[in-house]
């Protein structure tokens, strides 16, 4: 009878040990796929935030306009990073975006409410569009209108330009920079998708939603 219950003891001990071990496995794999979209995110962060940067440096993200202020796709890879990576990388490389602006464009640009606050915006906006909507291309109009109505609207709000000139310079640079950002995000932001070995988290987001809805209906 010492014997079986011997034996039945250890028989326990092993099962849970396995189990246990088991159960450890699973947690070691799911914490080294967090770890790797972390590392695939500053990866990407960076990247973008590089990409904005360049456009600056260059003056390739620069296109002048007869009213002296430029108009802009250094926005662009800020909508890539939130419709791609989601938004707290899109308001990262907004930040990047926003802090090259404030200490090299001068003019009402030196100030940061104007220069940076708007900027972190762009990714965000870009992301929960894109969530909503399942659209690159609308996400993509939107996070440019989120920059240009932001820039603008702190500037007429600190005192920088008259709110007829900020209209102005928002119907003549805006709307082309809602058609470029467009036309360039959207199969940009599908490569990075591929790339990133599948959905953005906006788009499985947006599938999510499909899903529920038509659990609903």
């Amino acid at each position: 009878m010492a014997e079986e219950g011997i034996k039945g003891g250890t028989k326990k001990f092993l099962v849970k040990f396995t189990t246990t071990g088991t159960g450890a496995g699973r947690t070691g794999t799911e914490v080294d796929g967090k770890v790797n979209s972390v590392v695939r995110s500053v990866v990407v962060a960076g990247m973008l935030g590089a990409v904005a940067i360049l456009l600056a440096v260059t003056r390739l993200g620069m296109i002048p306009m007869p009213t002296g202020v430029n108009a802009t796709i250094m926005h662009i890879p800020a909508i890539l990073g939130g419709v791609v990576e989601g938004p707290g990388v899109g308001a990262l490389v907004g930040l990047i975006f926003g802090l090259y602006s404030f200490l090299y464009s001068g003019r009402f640009f030196a100030d940061p409410l104007v220069s940076i606050l708007p900027r972190l915006l762009i990714g965000p906006a870009a992301y929960y569009v894109r969530r909503a909507t399942g659209s690159v291309a609308l996400a993509a109009a939107l996070g440019t209108a989120t920059n240009t109505v932001g820039v603008l609207g702190m500037a007429v709000l600190r005192g920088y330009l008259p709110a007829k000139a900020a209209g102005v310079i928002a119907l003549t640079h805006g709307l082309p920079e809602m058609v470029v950002a467009v036309v360039l995000v959207v199969p940009i932001a599908r490569a990075l998708a591929r790339w990133r070995g599948g959905h953005s988290p906006a788009a499985a987001a947006a599938v999510r939603k499909r899903r529920e809805q038509g659990e609903k209906t």
